[in-house]
């Protein structure tokens, strides 16, 4: 039987939220990883002591279980929900347990069929040897209509995995132990699915554009498309 011409195929969706996390699709952490190198390079003044390149101590199958926990305790995480308010609680303690002292900004804001409700971004800082900063951030909300398996409770998990390697609490997982050169600055937003509501409402506050030297955004990192690295000038940030 001839087989279809190639404008008949059906391509796979890229995302699929009630399929199982796939580890094998963390390759995002080594993209994460590279751009905090490179970030951290021109952060220094003196290359010749730039400290050794960190371990390769990303553990891709505890960020699965991340995910997978997330997505399956807090299914709806759309903005103003109680499954919301539970995840937001959930990432504050696990940010918690990893010794970050964790602040919440709440603030509101219009969401198409919700009206106004009150969303909340975490922020947790691990303090560098340089007052400059990267922001890495992960929404942490999804529409409401499925469980956010990979868009976004997955860009959560990496973001969560990667706070753990230096945070102040070590674990047998082999955390706290990484110093990072710039501030590194975690950031689980929230409105993530509705516009990066939460991203923009950090971005606005007083500071942050003048001592940030770069943002990266964790997102659908264990979906079944391939994993992508987009780069971005100042003009693409909110």
């Amino acid at each position: 039987m001839p087989s279809l011409p190639r404008a008949a195929r059906r391509r796979r969706p890229a995302v699929d939220l009630e399929r199982p996390l796939n580890t094998r699709l963390y390759r995002i952490s080594l993209g994460a990883a590279l751009l905090l190198t490179l970030a951290a390079s021109f952060a220094v003044t003196r290359p010749e002591v730039l400290p050794a390149p960190p371990p390769p101590a990303f553990d891709r199958t505890s960020a699965t279980t991340l995910a997978s926990t997330l997505a399956g305790r807090f299914p709806d995480r759309a903005p103003g929900s109680r499954g919301a308010a539970g995840a937001a609680d959930w990432v504050q303690r696990t940010l918690e347990s990893y010794g970050y002292t964790v602040r919440r900004d709440r603030f509101r804001a219009t969401i198409p069929g919700r009206g106004r409700v009150t969303l909340q971004n975490l922020v947790a800082i691990a303090r560098g040897q340089t007052g400059r900063a990267i922001v890495i951030d992960a929404h942490r909300d999804d529409t409401g209509a499925g469980p956010g398996a990979d868009v976004n409770a997955s860009g959560t998990a990496a973001l969560l995995e990667l706070a753990r390697l230096y945070g102040n609490a070590p674990t047998t997982a082999g955390g706290g132990a990484l110093r990072p050169t710039p501030t590194l600055i975690f950031l689980s937003s929230d409105g993530g699915a509705f516009g990066s509501l939460g991203a923009a409402r950090y971005a606005a506050l007083p500071g942050v554009r003048e001592r940030t030297l770069a943002a990266i955004n964790l997102t659908a990192a264990s979906g079944h498309a391939r994993p992508r690295i987009d780069i971005g000038g100042v003009g693409a940030l909110p």
